[in-house]
């Protein structure tokens, strides 16, 4: 074979060497904030670009159309690194790799900027090498909110606003955000916008670790900024620098929001070692003695393990009070997990975090009370009252989801934060509160509105799960039974803590007829469908599917009646071969109440409320449905075996 020429060899290296360079000049760029450069989304439908606006450099967003604009920049140790003049960009996403990332930089800035782009989000974050042992003082991390949207929000008018997010979703024009919450414009994530075209975004963070908690400063009108717990003091990074994700991402309507993949996507993998055997992880409905009749003795909690195998349910949750148990309520814990795995029930065990938060000695008290929790028999823990998204609470968040893993034990956070992608990460956390939830029922606060119930599923829900704790015949405040009913389809919760006393929902005659429904509905799904009759914050008619059952459940949140069509055929195909339970309001009925002496009181007047009834059927091609005020029904649909 002859030997190519010295020539040929020289041209094959200079073109090589050319290709090279070209492509380096692709994924490492130079240019000046504010020239003409626009960096694409996979399938090219967002992107973002430099723009200069009164004498401001701004991240300028363009998502389906849709344009927000950014200040971006980073205070550290009273030193403002921001992105101006001449920037570096480097492209860090793999071939095929979603979302893309690209990198900003300034010269001689030790601050990055990683910006990444999905085809419906947005997402900004400030990374380094240095940070550990630093000050953060402050982000000037914003979003524009385009003019003539309408702005979802939690509101509670205490200090617990911020400190547990159980607010009442409330809705108002995006002019009035600033001084909607009077003195303080700060609201918590989630903030929905319904747009002026009705289409819908989201403004909220992402893979919150090692760093505090983002709360928006809706203090400028048609402005969020960034904001957080500790203030003007500052919080100290413990790890190089690497904020969360500031994220905004767009939905065409309702059935986009709540299947959005964008948390998911921006949430890093779990650790393979950590999270090598993920059997433990169950999901599962749960008995929960202490919203009825408070946490019992050891025979009073194990009555709620018999009710939990009765019902057919998961978990048994004992609440606070049982470290007043007479003796060693250790090794009674351990009798009743031992009687408990003989009815195939599992338990959690509640805690206040002040008792296991301290951080000395790599948190060995939360480490020691863990391990007695396993020594114990437990499942898995309920820790309580952090009411905070310090980064203080933050670390001991992720400390406790860790340490958790290691002992193959699952988490259900209570008095805590909105979720930002946990779950994605450490899937041990089976459930978060950060929810206005039914304990509100039995608060001086109560009762829930209907129409909160209705918003949920559309706004704290579409970010991550909740444990609102839902089903109460007892405390429904104004709601129906059906209404109640409709919730466990509505709430997404893979830990399904269920109110109601089980000797309710075992023995009251107007709930029994239900009891089939309650035992078999699902607390994860395989497929959900936002339907046409949905009106944001009045009805929300929603399709849910498990395996082969389907769960249309619908509310209302309004004073009136609302009659509502389901068109079963768009559907289920082939719906002739299913069986279907209607669960709806009983508008002829006598309204009931159903009054228990054992209960702990509540401070709140309960009202007779309108019941349900029950009809069972082939499942037929449509259904005509009204829905009384602050009603609700469940439609099952089974396939005929």
């Amino acid at each position: 074979m002859k030997k190519p020429s010295i020539f040929f060899v020289l041209y094959r290296h200079l073109l090589f060497h050319s290709i090279s360079c070209m492509l380096l000049l692709i994924s490492i760029q130079s240019f000046a904030a504010g020239q003409k450069g626009k960096y694409y989304s996979p399938q090219k439908s967002t992107y973002v670009e430099w723009v200069r606006e009164n004498n401001k450099t701004l991240l300028k967003s363009t998502i389906n159309g849709v344009d927000f604009f950014s200040e971006t920049g980073i205070n550290l140790d009273d030193k403002d690194y921001v992105f101006e003049g001449k920037l570096k960009m480097e492209m860090l996403s793999k071939s095929g790799a979603l979302p893309l990332i690209y990198r900003f930089s300034a010269a001689k800035s030790p601050v990055k900027l990683e910006i990444a782009l999905l085809d419906n989000a947005v997402a900004f974050r400030y990374t380094a090498e240095i940070g550990k042992g630093m000050l953060v003082k402050s982000e000037a991390s914003s979003f524009s909110l385009p003019e003539k949207s309408k702005v979802y929000y939690f509101e509670r008018k205490n200090h617990w606003k911020l400190q547990s997010y159980a607010g009442t979703w409330e809705s108002c024009g995006v002019e009035e955000l600033p001084r909607i919450s009077g003195s303080n414009p700060v609201q918590g994530p989630p903030l929905v916008l319904q747009l002026p075209d009705k289409r819908f975004a989201v403004a909220t963070e992402v893979n919150l670790q090692n760093y505090s908690g983002l709360r928006w400063n809706a203090g400028t009108p048609y402005r969020i900024k960034a904001n957080f717990t500790e203030g003007e003091k500052g919080f100290m990074l413990s790890t190089a620098l690497c904020t969360p994700w500031r994220v905004m991402f767009v939905a065409d309507n309702l059935n986009e929001l709540v299947n959005q993949s964008v948390v998911r996507q921006l949430s890093p993998a779990p650790d393979k070692e950590l999270y090598s055997n993920t059997d433990y992880i169950v999901p599962g409905k749960s008995v929960w003695r202490w919203f009825s009749r408070g946490t019992g003795n050891p025979e009073e909690e194990r009555q709620f393990v018999d009710y939990a195998h009765q019902l057919g349910f998961t978990y048994s949750i004992i609440d606070e009070g049982y470290t007043k148990w007479e003796g060693d309520y250790w090794q009674q814990l351990r009798v009743l997990a031992d009687y408990a795995y003989t009815k195939s029930v599992k338990l959690f065990l509640w805690n206040h975090s002040s008792t296991i938060s301290d951080p000395s000695d790599d948190y060995h008290q939360m480490r020691t009370w863990l391990d007695k929790v396993k020594a114990a028999g437990m499942a898995g823990v309920k820790v309580d009252f952090m009411n905070s998204e310090s980064k203080i609470f933050i670390d001991f968040d992720i400390k406790l989801l860790q340490e958790c893993a290691k002992r193959q034990l699952v988490v259900n956070f209570h008095g805590c934060q909105k979720p930002s992608g946990e779950a994605y990460t450490y899937p041990n956390e089976l459930t978060r509160e950060g929810i206005r939830g039914m304990e509100l029922n039995k608060m001086a606060e109560g009762p829930i509105p209907s129409y909160h119930n209705v918003l949920l599923p559309f706004t704290r829900l579409a970010v991550g799960h909740g444990d609102y704790t839902p089903l109460s015949f007892v405390n429904p405040g104004n709601t129906t039974f059906a209404h109640q009913l409709a919730t466990l389809v509505a709430f997404n919760s893979p830990m399904q803590v269920i109110a109601e006393d089980p000797h309710v929902l075992l023995n009251e005659r107007t709930v029994t007829p239900a009891l089939d429904f309650i035992k078999s509905v699902p607390t994860t799904w395989d497929e959900t469908l936002v339907l046409p009759q949905t009106e944001l914050g009045k009805t929300a008619v929603v399709a849910r599917r498990s395996s082969n059952d389907w769960f249309i459940y619908a509310l209302n949140g309004t004073n009136e009646t609302r009659d509502v069509r389901i068109d079963l055929s768009a559907i289920v195909s082939d719906f002739p071969r299913f069986e279907a339970s209607l669960f709806v309001d009983d508008l002829k009925a006598e309204k009931v109440k159903i009054e228990m002496e054992t209960h702990r009181p509540s401070p709140l007047k309960q009202d007779p409320v309108v019941p349900f009834m029950k009809i069972v059927r082939a499942a037929k091609s449509h259904y005509d449905i009204t829905l009384a005020a602050h009603g609700g029904a469940v439609l099952w649909i089974r396939k005929i075996k």
